[in-house]
């Protein structure tokens, strides 16, 4: 998996990829998602569910790469809650954009580590519960960022996480 990881994290770095952009309906792959996941939380003790302003929202991206992000930040907020905690994926809008928010109630990131998340390998303090190597976000940043958008996070320690990010609307 690592292996895979560090490839497709250096071919999304090399500007050999571009999103392949097309119109959809957020919230449909949002509950392919969830659906995905379901057995996993459930064995976990995890609520996973999805909310949105309107259910129709759609979006312009690269619909693959959009599941990758979602599947890792799920994925990780996964393994960093605890049994009987809750995973939201809240998608929203404004004018001209749609925010993807996906936060949790876990054990949340040290603040000395934020701004290093996102590094390729970085490991997180030794006080977690699972270790980290980092490539997930690594890769969630780069698609975001090909998308023209930035990944936002917010964390306290033992109260949860927030990853957010902005797609565009359909021209």
């Amino acid at each position: 998996q690592l292996i895979g990881e560090r490839f497709e994290l250096s071919t999304l770095e090399s500007g050999a990829v571009e999103p392949q952009w097309e119109r959809f309906p957020v919230m449909e792959l949002i509950q392919d998602i969830i659906h995905d996941h379901e057995i996993s939380a459930q064995e976990r003790g995890i609520t996973l569910r999805a909310t949105a302003s309107t259910q129709n929202l759609e979006v312009r991206a690269d619909i693959a790469m959009i599941h990758r992000v979602l599947e890792n930040l799920i994925n990780k907020a996964l393994r960093f809650t605890r049994s009987n905690g809750e995973i939201t994926i809240a998608v929203s809008e404004d004018q001209d954009r749609v925010r993807v928010e996906v936060r949790d109630n876990g054990e949340g990131i040290a603040s000395h580590d934020i701004p290093h998340i996102f590094d390729r390998y970085y490991q997180r303090e030794a006080t977690s519960t699972q270790p980290s190597r980092g490539l997930g976000l690594a890769i969630v940043k780069k698609i975001v960022e090909l998308h023209r958008s930035q990944i936002e996070v917010q964390s306290q320690r033992n109260e949860g996480t927030q990853f957010s990010f902005w797609l565009p609307h359909p021209a």
